[in-house]
């Protein structure tokens, strides 16, 4: 049995599920999370994203050979090095690429800046309008274009992206699996998510809020 150590460090990856989780998870970063809270959980919930689309491109390891390389100091200890990694070796492509460092830019900005930031702040307004627009008008139309709403549901995107390629790794197709992700690939199951949330918050006044 693993120590208490590796099991917290185990648990702190674990991503939700996309459906009742996420929805659940998304609730209450919109509902309860302040905005620097907001910002870092969908930022680590990405990140761990980013985790599982290489590890279904590894070697079998065991968990601790796993672990040995997402650690502090290893060659995968940083966001910006799983991006770098990810994109050069072709898993992830350049849309889905640029989306994972612009949220971990706005992720270190809400993690170290010394005064209060907001999503409502002009720049991280003017960043997050930067992402690449693969949020349904639906959702955008219910969420008034506000910034940490569109912050957080890419993030859950790109969660549904690795949905993708553990699906591939388990259905064990290799043509398929070696494919660059892309988020053509997701979107399907990303939007019976939405489809499901939308109708749960349809009568509800918080989307278009800050």
């Amino acid at each position: 049995m693993a120590n208490w150590r590796t099991e917290l460090h185990r648990l702190a990856r674990r991503d939700p599920l996309v459906g009742h989780e996420t929805a659940v998870l998304v609730d209450a970063l919109y509902e309860t999370e302040s905005d620097r809270g907001a910002a870092l959980i969908a930022g680590s919930i990405a990140e761990n994203a980013l985790d599982q689309i290489l590890i279904v491109r590894f070697v079998p390891m065991s968990p601790p050979q796993r672990d040995a390389l997402f650690e502090y100091n290893a060659p995968l200890g940083t966001f910006s090095a799983k991006i770098k990694l990810a994109y050069a070796f072709g898993f992830i492509d350049k849309i889905i690429r640029d989306d994972f460092d612009r949220i971990r830019e706005i992720r270190n900005v809400f993690a170290h800046s010394m005064i209060a930031v907001k999503f409502v702040d002009e720049v991280i307004r003017r960043t997050c309008t930067g992402f690449s627009k693969i949020l349904p008008d639906a959702v955008l139309t219910s969420s008034g274009d506000n910034p940490k709403y569109i912050y957080i549901h890419t993030c859950v995107t790109l969660l549904a992206v690795a949905n993708v390629a553990i699906a591939r790794f388990n259905r064990r197709h290799v043509r398929l699996l070696q494919k660059t992700l892309c988020y053509d690939d997701a979107i399907p199951s990303r939007n019976k998510y939405f489809a499901r949330l939308l109708a749960q918050t349809q009568t509800s006044p918080r989307l278009g809020n800050t």
